[in-house]
């Protein structure tokens, strides 16, 4: 069976809630272990004592340079010549006298229980400051946290203290941290044992469980010339009774990504008391992956999980630096060093200190080499590039921590991608120097509090110009040689006006010509994050003449991330391209050097920044086939999985250990690296294949990015003709065809096949669907004097579909089937005429029945009934209420009611809102950001193709009736009414002591209704904003949508022409 067969189907990060499972299992199985009569008390943590070694904890250090100018790492390690009870304790030397903070793997508690939590401690210094913190981030990024701090001397000594978890806490799993050293405290050493967690009051150390196991990797990642090369696998078992046990012992090795066991080792031990049994194993490295290794005791009837371990194996990936205008590589953000505003509990929180967890630097840039990565985009306010290191004193320059990123990346084939500011976005309160710049340079800069809503806790500092000229100078002088690009600011459209930043470029341009005229300037920046608009401040800094200045555009495509996206990726690129092309004339290369939301947002900020293994390859495979030069979208610590805390949604209270992304890196630059694009091919809507070369040769990836789940494919060739892998590089063999088309792309390389060939053969490839035809939404809607379901159906075969489909649910009965045409890979809308009888709720279990080829093909699914609707008379109809949307503070004072109606020409709407408090000047505040009527209009409502239904399409349009500014009067946003901005329609305004009221014509035409309008239907909302003088609207009313009419149109409701 064909390895990606076992690969997960859907769902971003699975190899996550993959482990999530286990771990979770894990928790029930040592609850299972503390019985009655078995223990007196359960310590949850596992190798609490540490006599199976430091699996399960990690020490983090905060390093600083003119203490330790090697980045020295020294790890926590066990002591055989020191412990409390067993024969080992855990030891972390700290002769840097540097912070740190030693975690614990995570555990799960109870909502509302009480908790002690005991450890021993001894240092090699009298009488130094230890903390000791539980921690839990809710769903809503607050912490939850109960610690204490203890005095620490030179003999072993026990430390206790009690806590009681909040019952309304939203999450289960607390990670617990040992935290000393602030600055001033001496160099000391900490030697830790018999930690223990109990549910209750204090009683005497336990075990966990009286046999504990776990099993251990040589090393946590392996980086292999090929598959099958071998290393071991060592089991530690520890009896810490008094009598003789005897344990079954079973060591699963399991496929982090497909979620399957690749290894399996049983055990049968008999141990003497106090024995401990180490079992060594070979351990086969033929998968490229990311695994976890778990162990499993029974013993005395009850079976428990030990400490998981984990590993990855890649390719092997040589270090070398390369030519980033000619050679497309794998790129991530991160902060180079590390760096960090200090360790939880004794934090400094002056940016300065260099974050080693679990492996010096040095190590660190090693490995994340064979991850394939060869660019980093240090990016403010973690670089070392910021003001506040290279520039702390008027004049004075300190590269210290900027020569030491380069060396040390430079060693490991990695270039560096500074990001240099001239315009700093400071937190209130850090006006002061606390922050990332020197106070200096903000007291001589520009302060701007102009910005928008999400940086109301901030202020613009825009440093004079001549100071930038001179410290942008300094810099590329000192790197000259060293350092080939510089992404002059970090998404300047969000924040700075387009002049002034254009000035910057231009300075900067000026000195890069000077003093290092190989240098190239990478600007723009725009971003579609956060309200900002990537191509609008691309075409307002070419109109101003920023092309001359920079040899690389960047952007940062949040609202394009995939293929499947809203905007999808390769039609933005396309466009940006074109637009350079227009504007300027030439081919300036284009560079992705940000996106870290790569399957979407999410409310959780931690949550969005995940994502699976096959979104960084879609963005690298897609950025490299549409002539991307460069693509650095993720956030670097997403290439590690969470192995102490999996369900703590915090990246740095983990060790650094590869995970699946980290292996996807690694394949696609083994695979992809240099490549340059060849063909694009849309086997079907939702499946692309993008070609390319390499060393002469073709290449080739393809993937579904869509949600059908039994797409498949042939290809006509041989293992010998072609090599076919999976995201990692696994070998499929092509006689398992007809392929499985799933989100994790497939990579082709040819063989035998001449690059003309291997190019025919994916150009005919046979895509074919289990089912011809899906059904994706579904609506009610009333037409006429009646109803009907309109269904949504895209053929997913390669040739045209001929059928029936029908309707039948909960209240509602089908009175006919309706034919159909699917062009081969097209989309219809079908209109099936229903009865609504007895329709009860909100939404119906319904059944859509499509007859194709005489075959039957059923899809339950729900129909939700419409929230409101208006029949449209000839005359003018009761005035409809309005309801509210977004609570604000004028109470009961705020209302407002509509009415429609029409004849053979015009639609006519009156609104009366009862709303006594202008908003007066609308100053820069956005239209529905004070008094305003919001009208939106779907001129057709049937329509339910594309991938993302509820998305405006080009009959979509928005009206803004502004009551309080009568030279303005209306505005419009959207094609669907474009015809009313060419006939230059006003609204008739009349205003009240106690409101206004709005009179508007719409011509029917407008709204593109043939008359007679008897029986048309459009989808319509209102919505009305109040804003209580010169702050922005904070209250809201509506008809149908509950405030998302400007992202959903499928919530409007509807108006009917009776």
């Amino acid at each position: 069976m064909q390895f990606l067969s076992s690969l997960p189907q859907d769902g971003a990060y699975a190899s996550l809630l993959a482990r999530l499972v286990r771990t979770a299992m894990a928790g029930v199985l040592w609850g299972m272990a503390f019985m009655p009569g078995l223990l007196a008390a359960a310590n949850l943590f596992n190798n609490s004592g540490f006599e199976l070694g430091d699996t399960g904890y990690v020490a983090v250090k905060f390093q600083r340079l003119e203490s330790n100018k090697d980045l020295l790492y020294e790890p926590a390690r066990v002591d055989a010549a020191t412990a409390v009870g067993g024969k080992q304790s855990l030891f972390i030397s700290n002769r840097f006298a540097e912070q740190v903070n030693l975690f614990t793997h995570e555990v799960k508690l109870k909502r509302g229980a009480e908790y002690t939590f005991s450890i021993w401690m001894k240092g090699s210094v009298d009488d130094f400051m230890v903390h000791v913190t539980s921690l839990c981030v809710e769903a809503d990024n607050n912490w939850q946290n109960h610690g204490a701090q203890f005095h620490v001397g030179k003999e072993w000594k026990r430390y206790n203290y009690t806590f009681k978890v909040n019952a309304g806490t939203t999450r289960d799993y607390h990670t617990f941290v040992i935290a000393w050293c602030k600055p001033g405290d001496p160099a000391a050493d900490l030697w830790v044992d018999n930690i223990q967690l109990e549910e209750g009051a204090l009683t005497d150390y336990k075990p966990l469980a009286v046999v504990e196991a776990l099993s251990v990797p040589e090393k946590n990642y392996f980086s292999v010339g090929g598959l099958g090369e071998s290393s071991s696998l060592k089991t530690i078992v520890i009896n810490y009774g008094a009598n003789e046990a005897s344990a079954k012992i079973k060591t699963v090795v399991t496929d982090d990504y497909a979620n399957d066991e690749i290894l399996t080792k049983p055990y049968q031990v008999t141990l003497a008391p106090g024995e401990t049994k180490v079992i060594s194993e070979k351990l086969p490295l033929n998968r490229y992956g990311a695994f976890t290794v778990q162990t499993s005791v029974e013993s005395g009837g009850i079976t428990r999980l030990g400490q998981w371990s984990d590993y990855a194996v890649v390719g092997r990936i040589e270090k070398k630096l390369v030519d980033l205008s000619t050679t497309f590589v794998a790129g991530i953000n991160w902060s180079g060093l590390g760096l960090t505003r200090g360790g939880l509990c004794v934090g400094v929180r002056d940016g300065s200190l260099i974050e080693s967890r679990g492996m010096s630097r040095e190590e660190f840039m090693g490995m994340l080499s064979q991850s394939g990565t060869r660019l980093l985009r240090d990016m403010d306010p973690m670089s070392v590039f910021i003001w506040k290191l290279l520039q702390p004193e008027e004049g004075k320059f300190d590269f210290s921590y900027s020569d030491k990123l380069i060396e040390i990346a430079s060693r490991h084939g990695i270039r560096i991608l500074p990001v240099l500011q001239g315009a700093f976005l400071v937190k209130k309160g850090e006006e002061s120097g606390l922050g990332y710049q020197p106070k200096w340079i903000l007291d001589k800069s520009v302060k701007r509090t102009d910005l928008p809503d999400w940086l109301r806790t901030r202020s613009l500092y825009q440093a004079p110009e001549a100071l930038w000229k001179k410290h942008f100078q300094a810099v590329v002088e000192h790197f000259k040689g060293r350092i080939t690009h510089y992404e002059i600011f970090n998404e300047p459209n969000l924040y700075m006006k387009v002049d002034d930043y254009v000035r910057y470029v231009d300075q900067a341009h000026d000195v890069a010509q000077m003093s290092d005229p190989t240098a190239k300037l990478v600007g723009i920046c725009s971003t579609g994050d956060l309200g900002g608009n990537v191509e609008s401040y691309l075409i307002d800094c070419f109109k101003a003449g920023i092309a001359k200045d920079l040899d690389v555009i960047s952007i940062h495509p949040y609202d394009a991330p995939h293929l499947g996206s809203v905007t999808a990726a390769d039609r933005q690129i396309q466009g940006v391209r074109s637009l350079i092309k227009n504007a300027t004339g030439q081919e300036i290369p284009l560079w992705n050097t940000e996106t870290y939301y790569l399957r979407g947002s999410d409310k959780n900020y931690f949550q969005t920044t995940q994502y699976d293994a096959y979104h960084a390859s879609w963005r690298l495979l897609t950025d490299l086939g549409e002539g991307v030069q460069q693509s650095m979208g993720p956030f670097g610590d997403t290439l590690f999985k969470r192995n102490l805390a999996p369900h703590v949604d915090m990246m740095g209270w983990n060790g650094l250990v590869p995970g699946v992304n980290f292996v996807a890196y690694n394949a696609f630059a083994r695979y992809f690296e240099g490549a340059k694009p060849v063909a694009k091919f849309k086997w079907m809507r939702d499946v692309i294949c993008y070609v390319y070369e390499k060393d002469g040769k073709y290449r080739a990836a393809f993937w579904n990015y869509g949600e059908s789940k039994d797409l498949k494919v042939t290809l006509k060739m041989t293992d010998e003709e072609a090599f076919l892998s999976d995201l990692f590089g696994n070998k499929i063999s092509l006689k398992s065809q007809p392929l499985r088309l799933e989100k994790s792309p497939y990579y082709l390389v040819a063989g035998k096949l001449d690059n003309d060939a291997f190019l025919q053969a994916l150009k005919t490839a046979s895509v074919e669907a289990g089912k011809p035809i899906q059904v994706g939404i579904v609506r009610l809607m009333p037409e006429g004097e009646g109803w009907v379901v309109v269904v949504g159906l895209s053929n997913k075969s390669s040739k045209e579909v001929k059928g029936e489909v029908g309707v039948q649910g909960e209240g509602i009965v089908g009175q006919k089937t309706t034919a159909f045409i699917a062009e081969a890979g097209g989309e219809v809308s079908v209109k099936v005429p229903v009865t609504l009888r007895d329709f009860k709720g909100i939404e119906s279990e319904a059944m859509v029945k499509v007859v194709v080829d005489r075959k039957l093909w059923n899809f339950p699914l729900k129909i939700a009934k419409p929230r409101v609707t208006y029949g449209a008379a000839s005359k003018a109809g009761a005035p409809t209420s309005l309801t509210k949307v977004v609570s604000g503070p004028s109470g009961g004072r705020f209302s407002a009611a509509f009415s429609v109606s029409y004849d053979e020409q015009n639609l006519y709407l009156e609104i009366n809102v009862q709303d006594a408090v202008s908003s007066g000047n609308p100053a820069e505040r956005n239209p529905w950001e004070q008094d305003c009527i919001e009208l939106f209009f779907d001129t057709d409502p049937t329509y339910l193709g594309g991938a993302h239904p509820t998305t405006y399409h080009e009959g979509v349009g928005r009206i803004f009736i502004l009551p309080r500014v009568a030279e303005q009067g209306v505005k419009f946003q959207g094609r669907g009414v474009s015809q009313i901005v060419d006939r230059g329609i006003k609204p008739r305004i009349q205003k009240r002591t106690d409101g206004y009221d709005v009179a508007l014509t719409i011509p029917l035409a407008a709204l593109n209704i043939v008359t007679p309008a008897n029986g048309k239907t459009i989808g319509f909302e209102i919505l009305v904003d109040n804003a209580e003088g010169a702050q922005k609207a904070l209250e809201q009313i509506g008809w149908s949508s509950d405030g998302k009419a400007h992202e959903d149109r499928l919530s409007f409701g509807f108006i009917t022409f009776k």
